[in-house]
């Protein structure tokens, strides 16, 4: 049974943690899970989501939290790697 994976930033640009995802994600998209990142869609992050695509990684770029919400609401994991405290607080118990 291939398993989902949504990973959640809210990064405004590419630093160390999104170095981090564009290395790994593709590994776990190669041992066969379903990886999907959900990014704000801010065209600073380009490189990383061209780079992610091109590894098999799909992308999910959102402009506010319900749009968020509704586009990962079926993953059977969430991994939320946030910027900002308010991410942690606006998401932690109302992703399944």
């Amino acid at each position: 049974m291939n398993r989902s994976v949504a990973f959640i930033t809210d990064a405004p640009r590419i630093s160390g943690s999104e170095i981090w995802l564009r290395d790994a994600l593709p590994k776990l998209a190669e041992l066969g899970l379903g990886v999907t990142l959900h990014l704000p869609d801010n065209k600073t992050l380009k490189p990383l989501v061209e780079h992610l695509e091109a590894h098999s990684v799909s992308i999910r770029p959102y402009h506010n939290l319900t749009e968020l919400l509704a586009s990962s609401q079926n993953a059977d994991l969430h991994i939320l790697q946030a910027w900002f405290p308010q991410a942690y607080q606006s998401l932690v118990g109302r992703l399944k």
